[in-house]
């Protein structure tokens, strides 16, 4: 009976893994919700855990520069933005700032953002030059951007205009 558990819950990790990469906390948490309904034993959720790590299906460095990666191409957020994210799914400090520490080359702020407005501009174009930056400065503060590149981007951008 403990070994057919056991599969079914390591069935269920690999399921959850073959969608989207997770962080250790995450699966952790879905086996553990999983394991709870069946009345599994947490000691399976851990010896399943482990085995993953040591496979290289669990490895939250790995999960951080994929998670960096995504949302440098898919709804870009400032690294603010991502930091918090990553720390919600349970991503410890160290690893998310060794990591970024690691990758800073790769992550340019403003090309993000400067990505970010170029989509929203043409949807902007009937409202004056003032509600403009208004607008852009609300979406870039809520993707997460710093000050200081928030008003770079929009000094860069109606500079031109």
């Amino acid at each position: 009976m403990e070994d057919e558990n056991y599969q079914k819950l390591r069935d269920y990790a690999l399921k959850l893994l073959s969608f989207r990469p997770r962080s250790s906390r995450e699966i952790s948490t879905k086996l553990r919700q999983f394991s709870a309904k069946r009345n599994f034993s947490d000691k399976l959720v851990e010896q399943i855990i482990e085995e993953l790590r040591e496979q290289k299906f669990l490895d939250d460095k790995e999960f951080v520069r994929w998670w960096i990666e995504q949302r440098q191409s898919f709804r870009p957020k400032g690294l603010r933005a991502i930091k918090t994210e990553l720390l919600n799914k349970g991503i410890d400090k160290e690893i998310i700032d060794v990591v970024f520490a690691a990758d800073k080359g790769k992550m340019n702020e403003y090309d993000l953002a400067l990505k970010v407005i170029n989509k929203k501009l043409i949807h902007l174009s009937h409202l004056s030059t003032e509600k403009k930056k208004i607008k852009i400065r609300d979406l870039l503060l809520r993707r997460g951007f710093d000050w200081d590149v928030i008003y770079k981007v929009i000094d860069s951008t109606f500079e031109k205009a």
